[in-house]
């Protein structure tokens, strides 16, 4: 069977889009409207020569859009906004009587405080998700080099990660995360009865291995396979509510051992018959009238002959049995 070349990456579900469509375009779009806003909230403020109600809930609510939907970016131009937006309030408080200039002061260097604390939380997940991706790189890397097929799933078993080698044992290079385990994967037994592994560790609450699996890809190619599932268990023993499969093809292994047994069965069978011919023939002349009139030390050596005879013929019947208990 050909396999096409497999994928490099553990693949997982997309994500939705940011405002914008995720693309280069729609961000530089929605950022710079955002900026436009902030610019506008500045005009009025410098027309009126005053801040009022309205023009600071816009600001509050264009600031939150720009964390939200920017992150880090959003917030370095809220934080520019509001740093200039205080500079005029501070202006206008200390340039005019307006009774609200103080509070509004105050709301700004507060606003401006929390900004600065939501910008170096930030910055710290945006550091601690750096690491996590380096993790999961290294991760995919590793889990990549083995020649063994690994399928994660979560409690519904539906796949969430897998390796390029579970590419490659079904022949393809498509997606299978989302998909049903069992849909991707139908395993079968030694009498094609449908296997599933993971209700089995769900019901026993432990890992398991079967060797008697196999898969069936396209019309006639049937891999046989050794199959281990366990359950995924996060700190301290708690359970994650996943599972993780491994699969190796074994069907080269398992047609030696086939041809083995099967030589073992047809060589004892065949050369039981001789064997026992030979024990009766040297039966024969130990008890027969011929024993009498034999030499003493021909009669030992045919005793010497017989018994070995007798355990050579316990040999093969113990090779027959062990090929019938393996078969």
């Amino acid at each position: 069977m050909n396999n096409p070349p497999p994928q490099d990456s553990i693949q997982e579900v997309p994500k939705p889009s940011p405002l914008g469509g995720g693309s280069l375009l729609g961000r530089v779009l929605v950022l710079s409207l955002l900026l436009l806003a902030y610019i506008a909230i500045l005009a009025s403020v410098l027309y009126f020569d005053a801040l009022t109600g309205p023009q600071f809930i816009l600001l509050i609510v264009v600031a939150f859009l720009g964390i939200h939907f920017f992150g880090t970016r959003g917030l370095i131009v809220a934080q520019l906004g509001t740093l200039m937006l205080l500079g005029l309030a501070i202006y206008l408080g200390l340039a005019s009587v307006a009774p609200t200039g103080a509070l509004l002061i105050l709301v700004f260097v507060v606003f401006w405080f929390f900004m600065r604390t939501r910008y170096k939380e930030h910055r710290m997940l945006e550091s601690l998700s750096q690491s996590a991706q380096r993790e999961q790189e290294r991760f995919v890397a590793l889990i990549n080099t083995i020649d063994t097929a690994v399928v994660a799933t979560d409690s519904q078993q539906k796949i969430s990660l897998y390796n390029s080698a579970a590419l490659s044992l079904l022949g393809t290079n498509i997606s299978l995360s989302g998909q049903f385990f069992n849909t991707v994967f139908p395993l079968i037994n030694a009498n094609e009865q449908p296997v599933d592994i993971i209700s089995q560790v769900k019901a026993n609450k432990r890992a398991m291995e079967r060797l008697d699996t196999s898969v069936k890809i396209g019309q006639k190619d049937i891999i046989n396979l050794q199959v281990i599932a366990a359950p995924i268990r996060t700190n301290f023993g708690s359970k994650g509510g996943g599972y993780v499969v491994t699969m190796r093809d074994i069907t080269k292994q398992r047609t030696l051992d086939e041809q083995r047994n099967e030589f073992i069965s047809v060589t004892s069978h065949e050369i039981r018959t001789p064997i026992a011919i030979l024990e009766g023939t040297l039966s024969t002349a130990l008890a027969g009238p011929m024993a009498a009139r034999t030499d003493p030390a021909v009669v030992k050596l045919i005793k010497n002959a017989h018994e070995q005879t007798l355990l050579l013929s316990r040999l093969v019947q113990d090779l027959a049995t062990l090929a019938m208990a393996e078969g």
